[in-house]
């Protein structure tokens, strides 16, 4: 597992925590491959913790295990990103700083490492597929689809942290979405396989809980 070379002790004292589709994707069984590794940093002091580790070469002491660093670190006040190799396997890997968005860790982790919370994951998985708009891989919208499956709707804290950023864009994009889907699901099928997610049964669950979705943020 790729998230062994990072040093657990570290991230835990600095409260950096798993995120992103890390989190989702081993929760939910590793249902599609994934090529990123995501941290977050919920505020100051953790970004700061990481911030003083960093140069163009080097993750100092957020790794502790060797590994290639494919491309040089890039840090700013958004966050730091690079790619790292693994036994020829290349790897993004990115600590965000989300300083100022109300997200929680998770009290009991699903994974030997600290992460968010599930109302977390929903909140930068809606916030994210709203900046993504109708981009062609489709990796957030499916995502959704595989959380709600799994994890039913998401709460209404979510939403209430989500319209506090992007106000009601975001709800309005996710129901386009679903229409979209409903509508002409050959796109988010194919998006879905090239992911590797090539079981019948699955697109046909990602379909009903589209349908599912939509009538539950049209009946909100």
């Amino acid at each position: 597992m790729a998230l062994a070379i990072f040093n657990k002790d570290f991230l835990r004292k600095n409260h950096v925590l798993v995120g992103g589709d890390t989190r989702i994707v081993m929760e939910l069984g590793q249902y599609r491959e994934s090529g990123n590794i995501d941290f977050l940093c919920l505020d100051t002091q953790s970004f700061r913790a990481v911030r003083a580790q960093v140069s163009t070469t080097s993750l100092g002491e957020i790794t502790t295990k060797p590994f290639e660093l494919a491309r040089e670190v890039i840090c700013d006040q958004y966050g730091i990103r690079t790619v790292i190799s693994i036994n020829g396997t290349s790897l993004t890997v990115e600590i965000k700083n989300l300083t100022g968005f109300r997200l929680k860790k998770a009290i009991k982790a699903p994974f030997p490492a600290e992460c968010i919370d599930r109302s977390s994951c929903y909140i930068t998985k809606i916030l994210s597929l709203t900046d993504g708009g109708m981009a062609p891989a489709k990796t957030d919208f499916i995502d959704l689809l595989m959380m709600f499956h799994q994890w039913g709707a998401p709460p209404q804290e979510v939403w209430a942290e989500v319209d506090r950023h992007y106000g009601t864009t975001s709800k309005q994009k996710l129901l386009c979405e679903l229409k979209g889907f409903i509508t002409n699901p050959e796109q988010v099928f194919a998006a879905a396989t090239r992911l590797q997610i090539y079981s019948p049964q699955v697109h046909n669950q990602l379909l009903s809980s589209a349908n599912l979705w939509k009538d539950q943020l049209i009946k909100r």
